[in-house]
């Protein structure tokens, strides 16, 4: 459940502190899955120790006993149970040792009878013999015993390979094992499914890192588990397709940007791809050679026109490449020195004039920034152009700010950003008008929810919900409209639960009052009013004695107390049968419906022999007081069966009623179940 809930707030909104608690319960979860299984192992190992001890069967005994303290050497059980079989074991071999020494002594009297004059020395020698046979096979039965069988030792060996990360190793070495024995199936079959649980665990946490778009840490953490599962194979192979079309798409937006001119655009595309595949490599090794090919031919075309008399046309061209390269660079200089260096100068700030007023900026203080050797009248130019730029800024500033000032803080956001070579004015500006823009959407989205949780009924979450949002200007108006909007819904349900309680509903008229969680000043006077109503006595009838005189002290029955606890209570019982139902498990339904005896859970446990799972899909589970004591809940149900052979079948919609009952301990009970 607490997964359930962990999953369903990162779906709302993924964050560091969500994705932590995320992975405190699955580890919680794999620890108390490796609980239950090392109990029920021990359960299962001392269980059959004692039948094996009762049967006689004491290797099998200690072996058992072996297993247990595999887990546990001090578990006190098994150490009992190993200290009964060797004591077993001695007295047994005890008995068969005294066996064979009477039926010697018998076998030989007459040969002792003959031998009377030594038969002193002899019965000495006899006896000393017996005793040394006797203390050497007791030894040896306690040191067999003692001693870890081959089964025990590679059960041992195994687990501590697979908690050493050695999981393959560990798997190959009870599969080895030969011949099979039950003990090392079963631990075999454990740690599969331990393997089987971690690697799935492992898969859902890469999944959430490659959501936050660590798809190369997900990728790592997944290549190194080890042997591969299933699951880790395909979530590997989900993100290396994502990856694929991810670098595809980058790949196919350089060359667009190449293409058009944009070579820097192009390069800026590809080396942001992480990680750097072969592909991206290639596509940037590619443009890279495209680059210094086109560098070379403007070269040479630009030498071309100026030989033909056309220097300016010669240099404005090789100042608009982009970006620059060395053979550019070098006809530049040579151009620029033909022409003088003042020449070179006047008519390149004239270009960079030309270009600031065309929208050009970047391209502006670029050929500024590149021209070589430096001179005043290019420095001059850039000194007037940055003026130029910091004007405009202050009035896109401006304009952008009279936008934010009419609630149209969206359209500001996007003229600053579409603002070329952007100032530490505009820069600065911006950053402050999408920091109001992103507390102006999430007070939006705190409006909706609120409204969302108020259209349950739950008027007091809502409500909260808005007053802890800061700054609170933000949903004042919404806070408003919304306590209008349960004013007037407070009223509607005063008067529905009225006209119930007179009719004489009084509990229809509770379950209408407790739906609305808003504490409305007229849904609690009419609340108050029914529930006068509900714990008043009844009128006393002539010829009784009335409840004073009759002594009794018993407390008026609070039926709201009731209604209020069976809302909050059925749920629950109704989910933990379900969950029961689920898992095919009969026997274990006494755990929610307490009084099910036998012969009730024998129609449950007949049907759940024929199938191998079911999945119930439920709604529409209203619960409904009957009386003081007696309640019923009904649900529409859907189950769905996995048949031992053969397809699902799908039944159709049915209704289950459960029956409540109010106990001592004031809580409600299951006591009946029906379709």
């Amino acid at each position: 459940k607490a997964l359930t809930l962990v999953n369903r707030a990162l779906d709302v909104e993924r964050t560091q502190a969500g994705v932590e608690l995320q992975q405190r319960v699955l580890l919680a979860i794999e620890d108390s899955e490796k609980g239950h299984e090392r109990a029920a192992s021990v359960g299962r190992s001392l269980r059959a120790g004692r039948e094996n001890l009762e049967s006689g069967a004491l290797k099998a005994a200690i072996r058992a006993a072996n297993e247990v303290l595999a887990y546990d050497p001090k578990h006190p059980e098994a150490v009992e149970l190993k200290q009964r079989a060797l004591k077993a074991g001695e007295g047994q071999r005890s008995v068969e040792v005294e066996t064979t020494v009477l039926q010697t002594d018998r076998t030989s009297d007459e040969v002792e009878t003959t031998v009377l004059q030594t038969g002193r020395t002899s019965t000495r020698w006899l006896s000393l013999a017996a005793a040394i046979v006797f203390a050497s096979l007791s030894v040896g039965a306690l040191v067999w015993l003692a001693l870890p069988n081959a089964e025990d030792v590679a059960v041992a060996e195994a687990l501590a390979l697979y908690d050493a990360g050695e999981r393959a190793a560990a798997f190959a070495r009870l599969e080895a094992f030969d011949p099979p024995r039950p003990v090392v199936t079963e631990e075999l079959a454990e740690l599969r499914a331990r393997w089987t649980f971690q690697a799935e665990e492992l898969a859902m946490e890469a999944k959430a890192r490659a959501d936050d778009g660590d798809v190369d840490g997900a990728v790592a953490m997944l290549s190194d588990f080890s042997p591969p599962h299933d699951s880790i194979t395909a979530v590997l192979e989900e993100l290396r397709v994502q990856d694929s079309e991810d670098t595809q798409s980058a790949i196919e937006t350089a060359r667009v940007f190449f293409d058009n001119g944009e070579r820097q655009e192009a390069f800026d595309v590809l080396q942001n791809v992480s990680p750097a595949t072969p592909e991206v490599q290639e596509a940037l090794a590619l443009l890279t050679v495209r680059w210094e090919q086109q560098a070379e031919a403007l070269a040479l075309s630009a030498r071309t026109r100026a030989e033909n008399g056309d220097l300016d046309g010669a240099i404005t061209g090789l100042e608009g490449f982009a970006p620059s390269h060395e053979a550019v660079r070098v006809a530049l200089a040579e151009f620029r020195g033909r022409l003088g260096n003042r020449e070179a100068a006047r008519r390149t700030a004239e270009r960079a004039g030309q270009l600031f007023e065309e929208g050009e900026r970047f391209d502006a203080f670029r050929i500024l920034d590149e021209f070589s050797p430096s001179h005043e009248i290019v420095d001059a130019e850039a000194q007037r152009l940055r003026q130029e730029l910091d004007r405009l800024a202050q009035v896109e500033v401006n304009e952008a700010r009279r936008l934010a000032a009419d609630s149209r803080l969206g359209e500001a956001v996007d003229r600053l950003g579409a603002f070329t070579a952007p100032n530490a004015l505009v820069t600065a500006a911006l950053n402050e008008l999408r920091s109001e823009l992103d507390v102006r959407n999430a007070a939006q989205i705190t409006v909706d929810d609120a409204r969302r949780i108020a259209s349950s009924g739950e008027w007091s979450r809502a409500f909260i919900l808005l007053q802890n949002f800061t700054p609170a200007a933000l949903v004042a108006d919404a806070l408003e409209g919304l306590r209008a909007e349960w004013d007037r819904d407070g009223q509607v349900v005063a008067q529905q639960a009225q006209s119930l309680a007179d009719e004489g509903d009084l509990a229809g008229a509770l379950r209408e009052l407790a739906q609305f969680q808003g504490d409305h000043p007229a849904v609690e006077a009419v609340e108050a009013q029914v529930v006068a109503l509900v714990n008043a006595p009844p009128p006393s009838e002539p010829g009784t004695t009335a409840p004073l005189e009759r002594g009794t002290t018993d407390p008026p029955v609070n039926v709201e107390a009731r209604l209020l606890a069976l809302s909050n209570q059925a749920e629950d019982i109704v989910a933990r049968f379900i969950e029961l139902y689920e898992d095919l498990d009969a026997e274990g339904m006494t755990s929610v419906w307490t009084t099910a005896s036998t012969e009730d859970l024998a129609p449950l446990a007949d049907t759940f022999k024929s199938f191998r799972s079911a999945s119930v899909e439920h709604q529409d589970c209203d619960p409904e007081l009957r009386n003081e004591t007696r309640a019923v809940v009904y649900c529409s149900v859907a189950v769905e069966y996995q048949p031992i052979a053969g397809a699902r079948l799908q039944m159709p919609a049915v209704g289950w009623q459960f029956e409540l009952e109010w106990t001592d301990d004031e809580r409600w009970q299951m006591v009946n179940w029906s379709r």
